[in-house]
């Protein structure tokens, strides 16, 4: 996890079922009931869909970076704390700690990735030393964050059905994706009939957001076009079904949503649901979208690199490679819950296009990172079309995503960019890898 990442985290100043601030503690003796309360966070964050981060050095009262101790970062060793984590746990929660100083403020980065097949079970019966009996561990216990963002045991049935399924749904992931060499027969080709019956909803989605965020987009943005290949406008029978596919199937490996749904500037439409995101604390992220009944989903956002003004050092606009990797691998393993949820026996046609990208340079913006530079996009706009079952695509989206983002890299001119290089970035995204 990079400086910048840490950054954007503590800016957003907003708990939730994936992020979690606090002020700190001294990983000692003293401090026991504190260290089972953290590894009790860290089990919900397991448990909860993209996993999760909790950021010691973080003021409770008002979300204000005010960094740790010098005691506080020296004391948390993170062998001691994943070896908590994995005694009271089963099975074992993949957990990474960074240790970094942030703009001279010294904070500490749990980083949780969500279970692989099984649901994280407290193995450990925990009782307060305080005096009062508390159990801050109950063995046996399935710990999940809520909408609020806190830790609670799970106990309402909607919760226990969700997470039933979620295991359900990653073991069968991993099992397609097992068998996703030997997935036989072509998709159906989109006819242009079917075609020309997304063209007014595209159309009309593309002035909407043009009118919302066109100002933001003059430089350079993301842009995700995707669609069932056969026409049906109430494929999603209500638009509040529409909200909650997309509600349901975003991706949060990075504490910022993918897509983001902005609670003040959402709202239904004639066909759908819709976002616009400005942020003016946080101006890198521009962004909206529209998802209709149809099964259309069209989404864009601008560069934060343009919006933070990074350049190289002759003046080139930059993109950082890291980021393109990221952003791929989410666009990806959204479309694949999507239309998993809405279309899942169809073929899905989909884009991902990058516009605004001539002249401008890779880049790592990571210290720890050793790049080249000088790899430098001759093309305004690189983009990158599949059609594909979306069996396929839940199977192979990862695969999928490393492919469309190699051909970008090599655009730039990063022509020996191995998949494997690739995909040790999508491990340290989806992995939670240190």
């Amino acid at each position: 996890m990079s400086d910048e990442e840490i950054r954007r985290l503590i800016a957003l100043r907003s708990e939730g079922p994936n992020l979690d601030y606090k002020a700190g503690f001294a990983w000692i003796k003293d401090n026991r009931d504190l260290k089972y309360e953290l590894i009790r966070d860290l089990m919900a964050l397991a448990n909860t869909k993209d996993g999760g981060r909790v950021i010691f050095g973080v003021r409770d009262e008002d979300l204000r970076l005010v960094g740790v101790s010098e005691e506080i970062f020296e004391s948390i060793d993170p062998t001691d704390v994943i070896g908590m984590l994995h005694d009271n746990a089963a099975p074992k929660a993949r957990c990474a700690i960074f240790k970094r100083e942030i703009d001279s403020f010294r904070v500490i980065v749990f980083d949780v990735a969500e279970f692989d097949e099984t649901p994280i079970i407290c193995s450990k019966g925990i009782s307060s030393l305080d005096g009062s009996r508390r159990m801050i561990l109950r063995q046996g216990a399935i710990y999940i964050r809520t909408g609020a963002g806190s830790t609670a045991e799970i106990s309402a049935p909607d919760d226990t059905r969700s997470l039933i399924a979620r295991a359900v749904a990653r073991k069968a992931d991993e099992l397609l994706r097992s068998f996703s060499d030997i997935l036989t027969g072509r998709p159906v080709q989109l006819a242009e009939s079917a075609a020309a019956l997304y063209e007014p909803e595209i159309t009309a989605a593309e002035s909407f957001l043009q009118s919302k965020l066109g100002t933001y987009l003059t430089m350079g943005h993301f842009e995700v076009i995707a669609y069932p290949t056969v026409y049906n406008a109430k494929r999603i029978s209500t638009i509040p079904e529409v909200a909650e596919a997309v509600r349901q199937s975003e991706v949060s490996l990075r504490g910022w949503n993918f897509p983001h749904t902005d609670r003040q500037n959402a709202q239904p439409f004639a066909s759908g649901f819709q976002s616009i995101t400005i942020s003016r604390l946080l101006g890198r992220y521009v962004e909206g979208y529209r998802a209709y009944q149809s099964g259309l989903f069209l989404w864009k956002r601008a560069f934060w690199e343009d919006d933070e003004n990074k350049k190289s050092k002759d003046g080139r606009p930059q993109l950082s490679f890291i980021s393109a990797i990221y952003a791929f691998t989410e666009h990806l393993l959204f479309l694949s819950r999507f239309y998993e949820r809405i279309a899942r026996d169809t073929t899905l046609r989909f884009s991902i296009t990058l516009r605004g990208c001539e002249g401008r340079e890779l880049a790592a913006f990571d210290p720890l990172v050793a790049f080249w530079e000088g790899q430098v996009s001759h093309e305004d706009v690189i983009r990158q079309e599949r059609e594909v079952q979306v069996a396929e695509l839940r199977a192979a989206h990862l695969t999928i995503a490393v492919e469309m983002v190699k051909h970008v890299l090599h655009v730039f001119g990063w022509m020996d960019v191995t998949d494997n290089t690739i995909a040790s970035w999508q491990q340290k995204l989806t992995k939670k890898q240190a």
